[in-house]
C-alpha cells in the first residue's frame, strides 16, 4: 500500500512539474531580478525566482542560451583550466551585479531553464565571447574546440 501512495505521489509531482516548466516552453517567459546562489561554469548556475513556487523557483538550474563554454570536467587541462576562467568571469560579473535578469526562457535538459541571462542590462554571451570564453551555440552536436588556441574555432573548421 505504501509503494501505490508513493507511486502516486511521485505521479503526481512530476506530472505538475511537467505541466508548470512546459508553460515556460512556450511562452518564452521572463524572470526579473533573480537571485544569484551559486556558479559551476561559464554557461551553468543556480537562482532563486522569486515571486514562484519554490518547487519551480528555489534553486533552478539555469543554462545560458546562445552559448557553450569550456567543460570542467574535461580530461583536457587547458579546457580545463579556461572552464574555471570562465566560472570566476561569471561569478564575478553575476555577484558584482546589481540586477540579473532571465530573459525568454525556455525548458531544456535536466529541468533546467535556457534562458537569455543579463547582468545589470549587459549580456552574459557577449562577455564570454568577447573574452574567448565561450562561442556561439544553439543546441545540437557540440563543435571541438581547441580552448588553447588564441580564436575559439571549432576544429573541423581550423583544420580545412
Amino acid at each position: 500500500m505504501r509503494m501505490i501512495s508513493y507511486s502516486i505521489a511521485v505521479f503526481l509531482l512530476t506530472s505538475c512539474a511537467s505541466r508548470d516548466i512546459q508553460s515556460v516552453q512556450t511562452d518564452g517567459a521572463n524572470f526579473d531580478d533573480v537571485r544569484l546562489l551559486s556558479v559551476y561554469d561559464g554557461d551553468s548556475f543556480k537562482v532563486s525566482i522569486e515571486n514562484t513556487n519554490p518547487l519551480f523557483g528555489e534553486n533552478i538550474g539555469i543554462r545560458v542560451f546562445g552559448i557553450d563554454c569550456p567543460e570542467r570536467r574535461s580530461k583536457n587541462q587547458c579546457e580545463k583550466s579556461k572552464a574555471l576562467e570562465a566560472k570566476k568571469l561569471v561569478e564575478n560579473a553575476l555577484k558584482k551585479a546589481s540586477r540579473i535578469d532571465l530573459k525568454n526562457c525556455i525548458r531544456g535538459k535536466y529541468f533546467r531553464l535556457v534562458c537569455k541571462v543579463y547582468y545589470d542590462n549587459n549580456s552574459l554571451t557577449d562577455l564570454l565571447v568577447k573574452q574567448n570564453l565561450g562561442y556561439p551555440y544553439f543546441g545540437k552536436t557540440k563543435k571541438k574546440v581547441n580552448w588553447c588556441n588564441e580564436v575559439r574555432i571549432p576544429a573541423s573548421k581550423s583544420q580545412k
